[in-house]
């Protein structure tokens, strides 16, 4: 988890070299120890994920539907306004979502991430789109030997993730929020790679930090890393924001959270113990 917070200082540091305003930045920082402080404390709560899940789901939901309600910016919806503080509702909430998806039955699974991937067409989002199909996607595959009724759910959020893509999205990149590997090229080409490094780096450490002992987090921590993968790549191809880098708090927040819900997980799944062998007396 510490490369997450080496592409947060990273990030700040090309923003700051740039002369970005550093009260904004300071939101960067803060939300990065607040998230870690959060994932902590879902880490230990006492939590069943798996009786839950209708719960984060459903919250998930209403997050997204508030989005339609706040104000837009040039027709696109996707901000949750927090006081001074304007949220990306699917960043801050679909990992966390992802997450507790994992742990129910592929059919569960599948009927959930139909309506959220609905609505992030509707804002439209075509990076959260892309990231949260892909995700759950894996889920689907995974979770069903019987190929042929997941296959259809499969490509039922792939076409749905193709259509967001094709829907005009008129908003214009923010310097600091979706051009921040641009400006750390400016500055150095080794600044900008050992700053896509870091971004690689917290991508995979869902993955990287659980061990294969862990019997029914692996999928999960699978699939949150694939949703974080497509959330980087995706922001190479459109005027979308670069996790953890530039002046977002929300990418950084949702991370943390999805993080300290897969920790959770993981404290209570069973371990698969190593058994020496007995010697024939």
């Amino acid at each position: 988890m510490l490369c997450s917070g080496l592409a947060v200082l990273f990030g700040i540091a090309v923003c700051w070299w740039h002369g970005a305003d550093t009260t904004v930045l300071s939101v960067t920082a803060l939300a990065w120890f607040f998230g870690a402080a959060a994932a902590v404390g879902l880490q230990r709560a006492e939590i069943d994920v798996s009786r839950r899940a209708g719960s984060f789901v459903g919250f998930t939901l209403l997050a997204l539907l508030a989005t339609f309600v706040s104000d837009d910016l040039d027709g696109v919806h996707r901000w949750l306004q927090v006081g001074p503080l304007r949220l990306n509702a699917a960043a801050l909430f679909l990992p966390l979502c992802l997450v507790a998806m994992g742990q129910r039955e592929c059919w569960w699974s599948w009927t959930a991430s139909i309506p959220v991937t609905v609505l992030l067409l509707m804002q439209p989002d075509a990076s959260q789109t892309t990231a949260f199909a892909a995700g759950s996607i894996f889920l689907l595959l995974h979770r069903s030997a019987d190929r042929g009724a997941t296959i259809p759910g499969a490509l039922v959020l792939a076409l749905i993730a193709a259509c967001t893509w094709l829907r005009a999205d008129p908003l214009a990149a923010a310097l600091y929020v979706e051009g921040v590997l641009r400006l750390a090229g400016q500055i150095h080409p080794l600044f900008a790679a050992a700053l896509g490094i870091c971004i690689l780096l917290a991508c995979l450490a869902p993955v990287l930090s659980i061990k294969s002992t862990a019997t029914n987090t692996g999928p999960t921590a699978w699939a949150l890393t694939i949703y974080l993968l497509f959330a980087a790549i995706t922001p190479l191809l459109g005027n979308y924001p670069m996790p953890f880098v530039g002046q977002s708090a929300s990418p950084i927040l949702g991370y943390w959270l999805g993080v300290g819900l897969l920790g959770n997980i993981y404290r209570k799944s069973p371990r698969l113990r190593f058994q020496p062998a007995v010697r024939p007396e």
